[in-house]
């Protein structure tokens, strides 16, 4: 059995089937080894690293590369982190306006308490919302968002529980949005 190899292939070969060019013989495009012996070459994967040039970054103090979510180098210094802006809640509701875009947090609202094994289940909404109405006990909204349309409720009133429905009535939390320009 003689085994030569080559990088390139000359004949034309349809998708997903290459030409043997030692036989001419059509192989599997992950076929290794033909039945005449030839062995086909592959490319070797390239690392993550040389493809993805941002990655990494380098220290300026000491020029030294440096994972891109480092904070701080071996030399001491400190890369600049951006801090998170903590969303300010919005405690008076009522003042609110028509067309006010709002961001309710997710697991706040009401919310059922199961007995048995004591788990809380929120049945309250989360995403971002336009302000429809402002109602006595809460806001009439609907979804300014693909994954929430449509009209909701969005209670803020007192807490209360539920006799029929054992169901726990909590005030949504909620945070002022950007508005969509």
């Amino acid at each position: 059995m003689t085994t030569t190899t080559t990088t390139t292939t000359s004949l034309k070969s349809k998708r997903g089937r290459k030409y043997c060019p030692q036989c001419n013989k059509v192989n599997g495009p992950r076929q290794k080894i033909c039945k005449c012996g030839y062995i086909f070459i592959f490319k070797e994967p390239t690392s993550i690293s040389a493809t993805n040039k941002s990655s990494t970054k380098f220290c300026p103090e000491c020029s030294q590369k440096c994972g891109i979510r480092k904070q701080i180098c071996k030399c001491g210094h400190s890369f600049k982190v951006k801090k998170k802006i903590e969303p300010v809640l919005v405690t008076e509701w009522e003042k609110l306006e028509k067309g006010t875009i709002i961001r309710v947090v997710a697991g706040s609202g009401p919310y059922y308490l199961d007995k048995n094994t004591s788990v809380k289940v929120p049945m309250g909404e989360s995403g971002v919302f336009n302000v429809f109405r402002v109602l006595p006990t809460g806001l009439l909204c609907y979804g300014s968002t693909m994954s929430n349309s449509g009209f909701t409720f969005i209670f803020m009133g007192k807490p209360y529980k539920s006799e029929v429905t054992s169901i726990y009535y909590e005030p949504h939390k909620i945070s002022l949005s950007k508005s969509k320009k």
